[in-house]
């Protein structure tokens, strides 16, 4: 079966994870679940043992050093895809509902690995954040003054911040066009220091609600 799908996009610290969760509370229904996987939260839940993915134990060992600021590389997707498998069948997505992909895929060769999976990306919302605005994002949060707790996160440092907004452009911002080439809908959101997940749903609430309906996967916008 295949499931639906929207996709965030955007630097480190655009509010990827907030405007999912805001699009879960606001989307799911009693008639369709719409579900939030964050996949670096998941990760790092999987690390700490709160989220069984099935990782066997050189899984494990590799995802370790991608806690440590390694990029998941395609010759590891074993963990994405279990990570992926198992989110999607402990909210049994397999048998109708949406999920929020936040953090993969992050580059073209990703995609075409999350699609033979089944998962069907049928919206693309683009957090449009400049690198600058990103970090007086994040250092808003770390004071405690953001729309995001980043106290489980220990990626405080400009370098680690600097290293994924150069992995941000170089692979990822580029799924923007390998997407709309494809004929999917992409909507974008300009992100100042204050914009909240609210204002970005809203942007975005009539496109979530044609990617809910059954055929109803946007194609243009």
């Amino acid at each position: 079966m295949t499931i639906p799908a929207i996709l965030l996009l955007g630097h480190s610290n655009s509010g990827k994870s907030p405007v999912g969760e805001a699009l879960a509370r606001t989307f799911s229904t009693s008639t369709h679940r719409l579900k939030h996987l964050d996949f670096g939260e998941h990760l790092r839940r999987t690390m700490a043992g709160s989220f069984d993915a099935g990782l066997l134990g050189d899984e494990m060992a590799y995802l370790r050093e991608v806690m440590n600021g390694r990029l998941l590389d395609d010759d590891h997707f074993s963990i994405a895809r279990k990570v992926i498998l198992r989110f999607l069948s402990v909210h049994d997505l397999n048998h109708g509902g949406t999920v929020v992909l936040n953090g993969m895929p992050r580059h073209a060769g990703q995609a075409r690995d999350v699609r033979d999976m089944g998962v069907d990306v049928r919206l693309v919302i683009v957090l449009e954040c400049s690198p600058e605005i990103a970090w007086q994002r994040k250092c808003a949060s770390e004071r405690g003054q953001g729309h995001e707790d980043r106290g489980t996160r220990d990626d405080r440092g400009r370098d680690v911040f600097e290293r994924r907004v150069a992995s941000y452009g170089q692979e990822t911002a580029p799924l923007i066009s390998w997407y709309s080439d494809a004929g999917v809908a992409v909507v974008r959101a300009a992100i100042d220091v204050d914009t909240t997940p609210e204002s970005v749903v809203e942007l975005a609430r009539a496109w979530v609600a044609r990617v809910q309906l059954v055929g109803g996967a946007p194609r243009t916008l």
